[in-house]
């Protein structure tokens, strides 16, 4: 089997992969390491706001620590770029084929 279909093949397994954990992570655009969580208290009648840490995937990185350059475009670029590069490979005859 040729190398470039192999590399296709694994390059489409990581992007779907990636994007199964996105979706499983509530599909969200930015990267979040906190979550908002309301509480209601009967007691008073009103609504907290409460911030626990919670890791959630997204599509883009939110900040700068390396927990939060995390992100399904960041992870998934260099795959996409390999599969390209497949795709363009397995196009184009090699030297010496017409």
């Amino acid at each position: 089997m040729n190398i470039w279909k192999l590399v296709a093949m694994a390059s489409v397994l990581v992007l779907l992969a990636l994007t199964a954990v996105w979706i499983a992570h509530g599909r969200d655009i930015y990267t979040k390491t906190s979550v908002a969580v309301e509480t209601y208290d009967e007691l008073f009648d009103e609504t907290s706001t409460e911030w626990v840490e919670q890791f959630v995937l997204g599509l883009l990185p939110s900040g700068t620590t390396p927990k939060e350059m995390c992100g399904v475009l960041s992870l998934g670029a260099p795959f996409a770029l390999l599969l390209l590069l497949a795709v363009f490979k397995l196009r184009r005859p090699a030297a010496g084929q017409t």
